[in-house]
């Protein structure tokens, strides 16, 4: 380390704080939790459908 300008002093003192990134972190996870329980739980024909979406989408590039 050396010693800071006042530009990276800036930086370092507009960051979020470490509650606020745990947050962030959590939420994500959280948010992509209850996606795969919501696909899990579809009806095994919607799942078909989103999987032959991806191989037909595959097929055309």
């Amino acid at each position: 380390g050396g010693v800071l300008d006042k530009d990276s002093i800036q930086k370092i003192a507009s960051l979020p704080s470490i509650d606020k990134v745990r947050a962030k972190i959590i939420n994500a996870i959280q948010f992509n939790a209850s996606q795969l329980v919501r696909i899990l739980g579809a009806p095994q024909t919607q799942i078909v459908r989103v999987f032959s979406a991806y191989v037909e989408k595959d097929q055309q590039q």
